[in-house]
């Protein structure tokens, strides 16, 4: 993790919007084979457009938003996403902080798709984790 010097005015911006955040609820179900035990299985998630919506808001009530750069492992064959949290006022010099990259392996099959979703879960889990928030699940009976 890096962080500008200062780092006063979001480390305060940053409590204050986790006293308001409400964590997202996982409104999405993911079907998936495990090739190792040759099974389906499925689990809740939060999908990154319901939780970037969910966020903005309280983000922009405290000067803060959030960029994310997708970089690549070459040779390794994993992606990762790293997150920064920016706060800012007009006329005040910007601080910032700067997380290390969520890394998720590329399967081997590799496709654009896959790819995509590679980056997607990095980013996903990398905008939660940056902001202290986790998904949850929904009280209200089981994801749609």
């Amino acid at each position: 993790m890096l962080t500008s010097e200062p780092f006063g005015e979001l480390a305060a911006a940053l409590a204050a919007f986790n006293a308001a955040a409400v964590n997202p609820i996982a409104d999405q179900i993911a079907k998936v084979h495990s090739k190792r035990t040759n099974s389906d299985f499925t689990y809740p998630y939060a999908e990154l457009g319901g939780i970037t919506d969910a966020e903005r808001p309280e983000l922009a009530k405290h000067g803060l938003s959030i960029w994310q750069n997708v970089v690549y492992a070459d040779g390794r064959g994993w992606i990762g996403t790293e997150t920064t949290i920016v706060w800012g006022n007009p006329g005040v010099p910007a601080e910032w902080v700067r997380f290390d990259p969520v890394w998720v392996p590329i399967p081997d099959e590799g496709s654009p798709q896959d790819i995509g979703k590679a980056i997607s879960y990095s980013r996903r889990y990398g905008y939660l984790a940056a902001l202290g928030l986790a998904a949850r699940e929904s009280s209200d009976g089981p994801p749609a």
